[in-house]
């Protein structure tokens, strides 16, 4: 099993961009942002554990986050798998490589300002899971008034948590995977489709050649 690492920081669009290619490509897409609102929408002790994480700015652990990748690969058959939100540190990055090999990492590079304005808009409709933005991507009319604001985009202080945590964590997985030479910087601030566009040029080079 091989398999594309997308990262970026939060606000950065991994999520659009990694649906976008799944579908272009015939990768399957693994998101642990979606892993984990699974385990907080049931309920469960661990959910509840990880939406007082989650709420609060913070990371869930390296072995939690591990074990529900781990459990949701088991029995895939595809090729290729399109990892995002994963790894955040250096210790998930190595674990991956016992679970999938990873052959290309691009970065998806958006600035602080351009974060906070993307997050502030952004809008989750709790009956598809779809993601909105009240202004770059606005939702349907019969549907907005049922969107919400995800916990961890409810405040200004909450989103610069994330990207404080996103520097500290995630900072030493860059430079790791750049001495490794898979990471590929996209400019991050382009339209969607001119983003998916250059990452398809990028996984049919190195990956799916």
């Amino acid at each position: 099993m091989r398999g594309c690492v997308l990262l970026g920081p939060p606000g950065a669009g991994k999520g659009t961009q990694a649906t976008a290619l799944a579908e272009r490509m015939g990768m399957v897409h693994l998101s642990t942002g979606d892993l984990i609102r699974e385990e907080i929408q049931t309920r469960s002790p661990l959910g509840i554990k990880v939406e007082s994480l989650v709420s609060r700015g913070e990371l869930v652990g390296d072995g939690l986050v591990m074990a529900l990748v781990a459990n949701r690969l088991e029995g895939k058959e595809s090729k290729w798998i399109l990892f995002d939100g994963i790894p955040r540190t250096v210790g998930q990055a190595q674990t991956l490589e016992g679970i999938c090999h990873v052959d290309l990492v691009p970065l998806l590079v958006v600035p602080d300002e351009v974060v906070l304005e993307r997050i502030d808009g952004r809008r989750e409709d709790p009956v598809t899971g779809q993601i909105y933005h009240l202004v770059t991507n606005p939702p349907p009319d019969e549907i907005i008034d049922r969107l919400v604001q995800r916990k961890d985009d409810a405040s200004l202080e909450t989103v610069k948590a994330r990207l404080d945590v996103y520097r500290q964590e995630t900072a030493p997985v860059i430079d790791w995977y750049e001495q490794l030479g898979l990471l590929h910087p996209i400019d991050g601030t382009s339209s969607p489709s001119r983003i998916t566009d250059a990452l398809v040029v990028l996984l049919e080079e190195r990956v799916c050649s």
